[in-house]
């Protein structure tokens, strides 16, 4: 009895960085659960602060990184874990 659908046993696809802008959620980041999901022309950098103001400055995409959740009074919320941005801009 298959109680799952065909589309959940195919391996993740994360995007590809096109015109130097990081694939998105909806919510303006991106889920970076596993390194094999960063985006393909990505970069993942931790332990920047600052890095967001500095790429808005230089025009550069820069996304945060939701790594996993953690619940805080019965309501789950996204652990971030540094950014994400092109690979041409990482250098």
């Amino acid at each position: 009895l298959g109680l799952y659908g065909a589309w959940q046993t195919e391996p993740y696809q994360p995007g590809q960085v096109s015109n130097g802008v990081v694939p998105c959620n909806r919510f303006g980041n991106v889920y970076l659960f596993h390194p094999s999901m960063l985006p393909a022309g990505a970069v993942h950098l931790r332990d920047m602060p600052g890095l967001p103001r500095i790429a808005k400055r230089l025009g550069v995409s820069c996304v945060p990184a939701i790594t996993g959740w953690t619940i805080r009074r019965h309501v789950s919320h996204p652990t971030e874990d540094g950014f994400v941005v092109p690979r041409e801009s990482a250098a």
